[in-house]
């Protein structure tokens, strides 16, 4: 076999494998219960649409977020948030909240849910 046939066949093959996306993309669903578990746990602290408030800015112009890794930031976030009552949450709902900070950070809605594990070790950034 040719190194040029080789080479058109591991093209054919690569383009039959589903590679992972690089960048995670949280359900709209995932994204409104989010939004709403934001607004009874975090918004206190964060503000409403995460302007900061006591809490640092989470969206926007002067962020705390900007280029940080989603996994980094969500480990922080999972074991240490609320304040006051860290580790408090269900992984789902942890996970709902880091779908609407993407979304307020303006990461794309696509259409499955975002799971706990999968936030834990994202590593692309905000």
């Amino acid at each position: 076999m040719t190194l040029v046939a080789l080479f058109a066949l591991l093209l054919g093959a690569l383009q039959i494998v589903a590679l992972p996306q690089s960048r995670p993309e949280q359900s709209s669903l995932q994204t409104q219960r989010g939004a709403r578990v934001f607004s009874e746990r975090c918004a206190a602290c964060h503000g409403v649409n995460l302007e900061g408030l006591v809490g640092p800015r989470l969206a926007g112009a002067g962020s705390t977020l900007k280029h940080k890794a989603v996994g980094d930031i969500f480990s922080f976030i999972s074991k240490n948030m609320p304040y006051g009552a860290p580790g408090s949450l269900t992984h789902d709902e942890y996970a709902a909240v880091m779908a609407f900070i993407l979304k307020k950070n303006g990461r794309g809605s696509g259409n499955h849910t975002m799971s706990y594990g999968y936030l834990m070790t994202a590593r692309t950034s905000i």
